[in-house]
């Protein structure tokens, strides 16, 4: 299963700049997923003048792959046990984080990061997710996260 673009918007409330996905590949409905984000040049969160993409900004993209795993669910009909509708949705607030940086490299205009994404606890009210970012298969982070359901 996959959600394109269009998908996204229809189902998360973010939108530009602060829509950090294009793509969500290879989901296991309500386990795991990978994200996909294609930096473009004209990103407005890019630092102007490196173009750089901040690093905190990894696990925001983790945490909108996981909405869309948890999404993934209501649109095979599933629900699991704990999970509101609105979260099984993608709706959610990212609640807390421990994130590790692994790799100094940052992510620049033309990069694709993939935010590889697995959820390891549904319970009401919460999503416990990890994942890490990579960038042509090298790790840059690694985070645990919670997310409230809204």
């Amino acid at each position: 299963m996959q959600f394109d673009h269009n998908d996204i918007l229809r189902i998360l409330p973010h939108r530009p700049p602060f829509l950090f996905i294009d793509r969500v590949i290879d989901i296991t409905p309500g386990e795991k997923g990978t994200g996909i984000k294609q930096l473009s040049a004209d990103e407005l969160l890019l630092t102007t003048h490196t173009m750089v993409l901040p690093n905190i900004l990894h696990v925001e993209i983790m945490a909108q792959t996981t909405a869309m795993i948890c999404a993934s669910m209501a649109a095979m009909g599933q629900k699991p046990g704990g999970l509101s509708l609105q979260a099984s949705l993608g709706m959610g607030y990212l609640a807390g984080y421990d994130i590790d940086f692994i790799d100094a490299t940052t992510a620049l205009a033309g990069d694709t990061i993939e935010a590889r994404v697995e959820i390891i606890k549904l319970w009401s009210p919460f999503i416990m997710a990890q994942g890490s970012i990579f960038i042509d298969d090298k790790e840059l982070s690694r985070a645990r996260f919670t997310i409230a359901q809204a």
